[in-house]
């Protein structure tokens, strides 16, 4: 049998954030300690449409703190600081970003 979690979908399935500066994020834009994508999707894309917020939304999407640092956050910082992206275009690319963070520390875990 199925547990719930199972039968719920991914976009909508709670998100635990990977470190305290996120979850604090979260509390901070009123999505709560264990929001889902879809609670997210809205307030991350309002962010992303800003550059003086592109770092918080992509934190709420990647749940985990962002450095703005090009040679730290190789993949992250053109996303959020790329012209000619919508806030829409820009939680897309983070949230395949998020898969692959993801599928890279299951492989770790599997390997390690």
């Amino acid at each position: 049998m199925m547990s719930q979690e199972e039968l719920t979908p991914g976009f909508q399935r709670p998100r635990v954030p990977q470190d305290e500066w996120t979850a604090r994020q979260y509390e901070k834009h009123g999505l709560g300690t264990t929001p889902s994508l879809e609670e997210i999707e809205a307030k991350a894309t309002e962010l992303l449409s800003s550059p003086l917020t592109s770092i918080a939304g992509a934190e709420l999407v990647l749940g985990r703190w962002v450095n703005g640092n090009l040679e730290k956050e190789p993949e992250v910082l053109p996303i959020i600081a790329g012209r000619g992206l919508s806030g829409v275009d820009r939680f897309g690319l983070l949230l395949m970003q998020r898969g692959v963070e993801e599928a890279k520390a299951q492989q770790a875990k599997g390997q390690g």
